[in-house]
């Protein structure tokens, strides 16, 4: 019994030791591991410092994302790129234009097929970037020539709410405004671009939010100006496409100089557009301030009106062929 009791009592302490053995080589071995995984950890917290430095480092200016760039706390858009003049057809169709598929369905639903020869020739100009300065007659057509392109630039420019106005129509009066507005928002219609108008009139106060936000902004003169110079966040340092219609009538209103003060406010790059019906030293002095040197001119005369020779003539053809219908039915 003496003898089994220490044989027991042996066997217990060898199992003691191998028990410490084995938890001091498993404390071994948790340290060996740990080591390499706070390696790991501090070669990721090296590559991390790393990458903020470099991105630290790179300008301002510098290319965020395709489509704008960060310039003075202003959110830049790019233009997209210009349209060739071989991208045109000899047809007189709207679904031929190098357009937007959303503003051709617009067209289609409006019942719109075929373009005037001054559609054709102001949306060509326009599509292709290029300064426009329409004088004489050209009537209500002028409205959709030039609307169209600065709904197709807005659109495949991607336009965002952050980066405010992209295109912008100055008209003479309430009325026209209204009038280019509504054409405006038929056009965006299928599109994620919008269209705001902005004159006097109205409250003030309701049109900031939307003048910061959207991209085709219809305005008259003097309330353009006054969120020009006073609404505070507004910039217009993404305007690329500028319509000023019927300069001689803004003029006669009045707004020469209103006219001259917000064309020193728009950026110098842009497309502009001008068109009068008349002529005159101050129509001459806007038109030096906003277009390029070399625009395309378009001139569209007025209908020649019969003299009162021609009237009493016409009279007289028409009074013969009434009595010659006359003479044939008493023959019949």
């Amino acid at each position: 019994k003496i003898y089994n009791n220490e044989m027991s009592s042996l066997v217990d302490d060898k199992k003691r030791k191998r028990m410490r053995r084995r938890s001091a080589s498993d404390a071994d071995n948790v340290t060996v591991t740990e080591q390499p995984f706070e390696e790991e950890q501090n070669k990721t917290k090296r590559r991390r410092t790393s990458k903020n430095s470099e991105q630290d480092a790179t300008p301002k200016n510098q290319e965020v994302t395709p489509q704008e760039t960060e310039e003075e706390g202003s959110v830049i858009v790019e233009a997209p790129a210009a349209t060739l003049a071989s991208s045109f057809t000899d047809d007189n169709l709207f679904l031929s234009l190098p357009i937007a598929k959303e503003i051709k369905q617009a067209l289609t639903e409006m019942g719109l097929v075929n373009m005037t020869p001054v559609h054709k020739e102001i949306i060509t100009q326009g599509i292709l970037g290029k300064d426009v300065y329409g004088t004489g007659q050209i009537g209500v057509a002028k409205i959709l020539s030039y609307l169209l392109p600065a709904a197709n630039y807005v659109v495949k420019a991607q336009y965002k709410r952050r980066h405010a106005t992209g295109a912008m129509i100055i008209a003479p009066t309430r009325e026209v405004a209204l009038q280019i507005h509504a054409l405006a928002v038929e056009l965006l219609q299928h599109t994620e671009q919008r269209a705001t108008v902005v004159m006097v009139g109205e409250t003030k106060i309701s049109e900031i939010s939307l003048i910061k936000t959207t991209p085709l902004l219809v305005a008259t003169p003097g309330r353009l100006l006054d969120h020009l110079r006073h609404t505070e966040g507004y910039f217009v340092a993404n305007l690329k496409y500028l319509v000023i219609d019927e300069a001689d009538r803004i003029i006669h209103k009045g707004f020469e100089e209103d006219m001259k003060a917000i064309l020193k406010l728009l950026p110098t790059t842009r497309q502009t557009m001008v068109f009068s019906s008349s002529q005159n030293k101050s129509v001459e002095g806007i038109v030096k301030l906003s277009l390029k040197e070399g625009p395309h001119k378009i001139h569209v005369e007025a209908p020649k009106v019969p003299s009162a020779e021609g009237k009493v003539q016409v009279r007289r053809k028409r009074e013969e062929k009434k009595r010659e219908e006359k003479r044939r039915e008493e023959k019949r």
